[in-house]
């Protein structure tokens, strides 16, 4: 009897080292999770700003749960381009991306507040009502409306204009400028304000239309800018500053909702560290990336802006429906 016993034990041991384990992780808290790989995408090159803290969370993400979850980086709009991209996310066939305001304000309107002209007086300011109350109603309208959870927001800088055919300085030089844009209608009602006339293009078409003369000019921030080498094919660039530009980490909320609790909390603290590094990362580079666009041989304007406010003032009333009554003022009173 004794003997029959030691060998049942020994079947059932074998059995146990024969079954397949390779997709079981234990996370720090020891909890059994099946490993789980998210695909990430994004419309820069790899050695964007934005791409680099993505590499940043991934390490994170990879370390604080023993390999169980994974991010997998596809830059260069490879998931999808333009507003495709957060289509794709919305309709869960890209798990995560990154996205800018404009693209965004596709799918909810009042995402188009975050990127609008001159809305904000600064980062600071751009982040001081991303974190308040108003901030979280806009955001929560994506995920409750649209299925979309933003897990973390990163910022690129502010967007500034550059043209090949006449320096910028006032509104008045921008008439009859073919200037591209992303086809998100706030910012072509802002552009036709300014006199010039926008001309959507998809970005990774936008060097050759500069190139080519298709467009004289574009409204990027530097990181944009200096990662496509617009610089070889643009004479002027005039700091407008015009809008800010933060870059917002999403994710399919049923996929976020699918997840163990312990990956959704850990997806979260990595959404902060995507966040963190693209804002240490812009300030560390902004000014060396104006050097190597001023060392390219372009034009650096620095623009009395008044006049370029006073040019939009009248752009957000036309927003007012789309954004619910209020919330413009609302956004305004939040950077006080």
């Amino acid at each position: 009897m004794e003997h029959k016993r030691m060998t049942w034990l020994c079947l059932v041991l074998a059995m146990m080292v024969m079954l397949p384990s390779a997709n079981i992780i234990a996370t720090p808290q020891q909890e059994p999770v099946e490993e789980v790989v998210l695909k990430v995408g994004h419309i820069f090159t790899a050695t964007h700003v934005a791409h680099r803290s993505l590499e940043a969370m991934a390490e994170y993400v990879d370390k604080e749960t023993n390999g169980g979850l994974k991010l997998e980086l596809f830059p260069g709009g490879q998931l999808g381009k333009g507003a495709k991209l957060s289509e794709n996310v919305m309709l869960g066939t890209v798990d995560m991306a990154t996205a800018g305001p404009g693209l965004l304000s596709r799918i909810e309107p009042a995402f188009a507040i975050w990127g609008a002209e001159f809305m904000f007086t600064g980062e600071e300011a751009l982040f001081k009502v991303i974190k308040s109350s108003v901030g979280q109603e806009i955001y929560e309208r994506l995920r409750n409306n649209h299925g979309i959870r933003v897990v973390g927001t990163g910022y690129l800088g502010a967007r500034h204009l550059t043209t090949s055919k006449v320096p910028v300085k006032t509104p008045a030089d921008l008439k009859g400028l073919k200037i591209r844009i992303p086809n998100i209608p706030y910012r072509r009602e802002a552009f036709i304000a300014m006199g010039a006339a926008p001309t959507p293009m998809a970005f990774q078409e936008l060097y050759l239309g500069l190139q080519q003369g298709v467009v004289d000019g574009q409204e990027n921030p530097l990181q944009q800018i200096t990662s496509m080498k617009f610089q070889e094919v643009q004479k002027y660039l005039t700091l407008t500053a015009h809008a800010q530009n933060p870059e917002m980490l999403i994710i399919n909320d049923e996929k976020f909702a699918s997840l163990p609790k312990s990956y959704q909390e850990v997806l979260l603290e990595g959404g902060e560290v995507y966040g963190d590094t693209c804002r240490r990362l812009f300030k560390e580079e902004d000014a060396k990336l104006l050097e190597q666009v001023k060392n390219a041989g372009v034009q650096i304007i620095e623009p009395d802006l008044s006049a370029f406010r006073k040019a939009v003032e009248d752009v957000p009333a036309k927003f007012e429906s789309e954004w619910g009554a209020g919330l413009y003022e609302r956004v305004k009173e939040a950077q006080k």
